[in-house]
């Protein structure tokens, strides 16, 4: 099915009050009915916009001003019944319209004037549907307001105009299957939404159709490659931390090795391998993979539990109180590290401090086994 085949609605309009001002006019009987090859037909209307409180005199209208109304239907009205008449006259009259209309909704977009740019794109992708780049600019005007509005957060108009977005490039494609630019323009917004299916799918068909655009293709590959690298390790990782958790400890920490040579500045891969490591009972090496852990993350409270509890492995209590503490003020009610402030007390010899530790953390989780147990042992042995 060829583009003309095609529906000429990408979406439907958002706001009508564009059109308040707009009205029809006839005209008279005795007007020339012939401009170049076209034909006017004087039983359609022809819509002209007239600023509210103003008196609009047929003899000081101009066919531009005709062409100007008419747009606003293309952006506002895409239903109207005479889209197609209003095209060709248009095409008649202003042949070149195409071409202006879109370097002044460039030049609107970089000035930040997103509703005119908006405007002129949505006109433009119902009366030349033809043309790739008007889906494409629609759908950049989108992006650019979506990123004013995160910047603003404005979370439910940034969605909405990513949905926008979305909706330009869906009927871009339908229009343009093979369209080079278009699909590029796609994958990158894609990408940027975290959607890899998509964002595949786009830069494959990219790379299908492109010619001689080499710097786009290498960047392209680039980008497969990255992720195709990245869900590699994602699945090294959970790998690995399937295996740390059902007690393969050693498999566990091969793999996240693995992933640390390629991926040596992701934190939360020192935290798995100094969990394995602790798990293990190598205390010494998983306190390195913490406190690599900690400067690449600073300071957090699982990572200084895990620290410490090496830390009292290895009787170092003074560390151990220090990051425990420190645990402590980022996350107060953390039982976790409750418990092991109660552990630390009874490893110093102070057993009733450890209780009121222990009594704490049933007050917060009234369940804890652990600390009913260690209760239960501290009355037994006093």
């Amino acid at each position: 099915m060829s583009s003309q085949e095609k529906p000429h609605i990408p979406f439907p309009p958002s706001d009508t009050t564009a059109l308040e001002n707009i009205n029809y006019i006839s005209l008279p009987d005795d007007i020339e009915r012939q401009i170049g090859d076209f034909e006017i037909d004087p039983s359609i209307p022809l819509p002209v916009e007239v600023p509210r409180g103003t008196e609009q005199l047929l003899e000081s209208l101009s066919w531009e001003m005709i062409v100007a109304a008419m747009l606003k239907l293309f952006a506002y009205q895409p239903e109207h019944p005479h889209l197609d008449y209003f095209r060709r006259f248009i095409q008649q009259i202003q042949p070149d319209i195409v071409n202006v209309m879109t370097q002044t909704g460039v030049l609107k977009a970089k000035n930040k004037d997103f509703a005119l740019a908006e405007e002129i794109f949505r006109s433009l992708v119902n009366f030349a549907p033809e043309q790739e780049s008007n889906f494409v600019n629609l759908a950049l005007v989108f992006e650019e307001k979506a990123k004013q509005h995160r910047e603003n957060r404005e979370t439910e108009a940034e969605e909405e105009c990513i949905e926008l977005a979305f909706e330009a490039y869906k009927r871009g494609s339908l229009f343009h299957p093979e369209a080079p630019d278009l699909h590029f323009s796609a994958g990158h917004f894609f990408l940027q939404q975290g959607n890899i299916p998509k964002m595949k799918e786009h830069f494959s068909t990219f790379l299908a159709h492109s010619e001689g655009e080499e710097e786009k293709e290498q960047q392209v590959r680039k980008v497969l490659d990255e992720v195709d690298n990245k869900r590699q390790d994602d699945l090294v990782f959970n790998e690995a931390f399937d295996f740390i958790k059902m007690g393969q400890e050693e498999r566990g920490i091969e793999r996240i090795r693995y992933f640390l040579d390629r991926n040596p500045e992701v934190w939360n891969g020192w935290f798995l391998l100094g969990w394995g490591l602790r798990k293990t009972g190598q205390y010494s090496e998983a306190k390195e993979a913490f406190f690599k852990t900690i400067e690449l993350n600073e300071n957090h409270p699982d990572t200084l539990n895990e620290l410490a509890i090496c830390n009292l492995e290895l009787e170092e209590y003074k560390d151990a109180k220090q990051h425990l503490e420190t645990a402590l003020r980022l996350e107060p009610d953390n039982t976790k590290i409750i418990s092991n402030l109660g552990i630390l007390a009874l490893k110093q010899g102070d057993p009733q401090l450890a209780k009121r530790f222990f009594l704490t953390v049933l007050e917060l989780d009234p369940e804890d086994p652990l600390a009913q147990q260690y209760i239960d042992k501290i009355d037994k042995e006093s």
